[in-house]
């Protein structure tokens, strides 16, 4: 598991947002809807540069409970040349918080919609994170067992963060390691290609 890639070492902070108390909420319909009305108006900026927009994350699967964040998954062809994206997306109202240009070229961006907070992870096309990305959500939509699991590891994690006040770094924290075996579970049984060519940038 390449957990590095959560980690403040990797991270070209841009700018910051708000780091209220940690909120986990039943699984909604709305979630897909929101997905899907962002990503309408993400393809319609961005066009071809647009190779792939995928509803990743824990709001993509029907029954897990989650934070009311929407995350999408878009792969373009090169994230370390921002001009073909960053400005489209800046154009919707997203704000680039930051670049991982030492793990597989990550960029992150976000906007507040009215009904959820909406998360953009920029990957090269094929990037074995991107792949890792849809391996797990197949895992859990397959798995009731894990989707309670990690529910529970969820809703811990954000009574610890909350009491203590130590917002979405505790809460991941917290959940890290329900989280890693899971994946590594899930990667196991389906294993990712390497990347060839995504490590910086």
């Amino acid at each position: 598991m390449e957990t590095v890639g959560y980690t403040p070492k990797t991270l070209e902070i841009v700018a910051r947002r708000s780091d209220p108390d940690v909120e986990i909420s039943p699984y909604q319909e709305s979630w897909p809807k929101t997905f899907t009305r962002v990503a309408d108006r993400m393809n319609l900026v961005l066009g071809s540069d647009a190779l792939r927009l995928e509803h990743v994350g824990s709001t993509s699967v029907p029954g897990l409970a989650a934070k009311p964040i929407i995350d999408i998954l878009l792969e373009v062809s090169n994230p370390a040349d921002e001009d073909p994206y960053l400005p489209a997306l800046e154009s919707l109202g997203f704000i680039l918080l930051f670049r991982q240009p030492k793990w597989h070229g990550h960029r992150f961006l976000f906007v507040e919609e009215e009904d959820a907070e909406v998360n953009v992870h920029v990957h090269r096309q094929g990037c074995k994170i991107a792949v890792d990305f849809l391996t797990f959500r197949a895992f859990l939509l397959d798995n009731e067992w894990a989707r309670d699991e990690y529910t529970e590891a969820k809703r811990k994690a954000a009574d610890t963060s909350n009491e203590e006040k130590g917002g979405r770094l505790l809460y991941q924290s917290e959940k890290a390691e329900v989280l890693d075996r899971l994946k590594a579970r899930a990667l196991r049984e389906k294993p990712s290609p390497p990347c060839t060519d995504c490590r910086v940038g």
